[in-house]
């Protein structure tokens, strides 16, 4: 029997099945900008504290790259629901609680979900890449 949340609605017990979350991750808030010259310009702002998170690679088929283009590397992302996550946001795993995974890895959220009323969590969809710069560039 796995471990489940629960809350009273309407006089009864209802529980939702709570995810092992084994990651910690920092959080990267993107905020956009114009130069002088009217280019747009990117940086990011680092929220404060972790969030745990769990990442796994994509199996959904109906995210594929098109014929002609390179393989996009996607993954599956889970927060604890109510994280306040963003599409455009990155995440950076800073820990895991088995000593081992993808610490220090990037992943780029493109896509959030709403949970629904039977899940207690928040699904992401995110591609792989470089830490973001921080800051005015």
């Amino acid at each position: 029997m796995g471990i489940v949340a629960g809350s009273l609605r309407n006089g009864t017990f209802q529980s939702k099945p709570i995810m092992d979350l084994v990651y910690e991750c920092s959080v990267f808030r993107s905020s956009h900008s114009y130069t002088g010259a009217g280019s747009l310009r990117v940086s990011y702002a680092l929220l404060p504290g972790v969030t745990p998170c769990d990442v796994a690679p994509l199996t959904d088929m109906l995210v594929l790259p098109e014929a002609g283009q390179t393989e996009i590397v996607t993954h599956v992302v889970h927060f604890p629901a109510g994280t306040n996550i963003a599409t455009r946001d990155v995440i950076k795993i800073v820990s895991s609680r088995t000593g081992f995974g993808s610490i220090g890895t990037c992943y780029y959220i493109t896509d959030v979900l709403l949970p629904s009323e039977s899940i207690s969590y928040v699904r992401c969809r995110a591609t792989v890449g470089k830490e973001p710069t921080t800051g005015a560039s």
